[in-house]
């Protein structure tokens, strides 16, 4: 059973307070504006998964309130990142956005700098691994340690992380989230019960996750990396993805408008159960570039920060 089909029983119970262990104690130690690493022991939060590596796996996450005010209610922008990166690129790349609109941020570190997403990608999907409940451990952790404000939880992520933060917004897990913004990877579907507001970035020229989808067509060529979509010999555009989140959503029509922060051209819907906004860069973008330096982490906190 995953940590996401738990009922309300002993399990939820147990499940509260095995994931409290390392971050109570440690309470006295978040100041504002300041990263803190915490860990998770994989026992303590996947008991009815099935965890590689056995059930004492430790983990980490960072997590850093804003740098003023960090006493008052806040909402959380939790941040995953890419094959091959670290929970500290994240927070760099989010922080100045994140103080200026109040909010925490939390970036769980991979395994072998991955996560089980679960179509990409790396060690974490090779052996299985419960990021899910990870992830939702953490969240946990975080409203001990500060006032998150319950219906303010939000995911983003990039490539890897990208895929993983749209897992998460299909319903994967327990954790409620508010809204999400997939960058540069996407699940091949949209399974979501019911309408969140998704803000998705992507690099119209992106050859390692590409804006006309990832498959494995009849010459047996991925045409993406890291093997993402080598058993699919259909491809499913982006644009195809955010026509499913405008469908789910209620939409009832669209505007096109070029971003003033970034130059993407932008598709948003109107008239939406929730909102569903697809940002194609054209100015150069290139994947590698946006693991290190993304130019829409204000335009995405910003957006974050409007719902309500």
């Amino acid at each position: 059973m995953s940590v996401g089909r738990m009922n309300d029983s002993p399990q939820k119970r147990e499940f509260h307070k095995l994931t409290q262990f390392s971050s109570f104690r440690r309470m006295s130690s978040l100041e504002c504006g300041t990263t803190a690493r915490h860990t998770l022991l994989s026992r303590n939060f996947s008991p009815w998964a099935s965890v590689s590596g056995g059930p004492s796996v430790q983990r980490e996450y960072l997590i850093r309130p804003p740098a003023r005010r960090c006493d008052r209610p806040m909402p959380l922008l939790v941040l995953v990142h890419c094959f091959g990166c670290t929970a500290e690129l994240e927070i760099a790349k989010f922080e100045a956005a994140a103080d200026k609109f109040g909010m925490a941020l939390l970036a769980p570190q991979g395994i072998g700098h991955s996560f089980n997403a679960p179509h990409c990608c790396g060690p974490a999907r090779d052996r299985r691994l419960d990021d899910v409940g990870f992830i939702d451990a953490s969240v946990h952790a975080a409203r001990a340690l500060l006032p998150v404000v319950a219906d303010a939880v939000f995911v983003s992520g990039f490539s890897n992380g990208g895929f993983m933060a749209s897992h998460l917004a299909n319903g994967a897990g327990r954790t409620h989230w508010r809204a999400a913004a997939p960058v540069s990877g996407h699940e091949f579907a949209v399974r979501a019960a019911s309408p969140m507001p998704v803000f998705i970035h992507h690099c119209a020229a992106d050859s390692m996750v590409r804006f006309d989808g990832c498959c494995a067509p009849e010459s047996g060529e991925p045409t993406c990396c890291c093997d993402i979509g080598t058993n699919r010999r259909t491809c499913v555009s982006v644009p195809a993805l955010h026509k499913q989140w405008f469908e789910l959503n209620r939409c009832t029509g669209s505007r096109t408008y070029m971003s003033g922060a970034t130059g993407a051209k932008c598709v948003a819907g109107v008239g939406c159960a929730a909102n569903a906004t697809l940002c194609a860069h054209a100015n150069g973008c290139y994947h590698q570039q946006w693991a290190r330096d993304f130019p829409a982490a204000t335009e995405i906190v910003s957006w974050f920060a409007s719902i309500r």
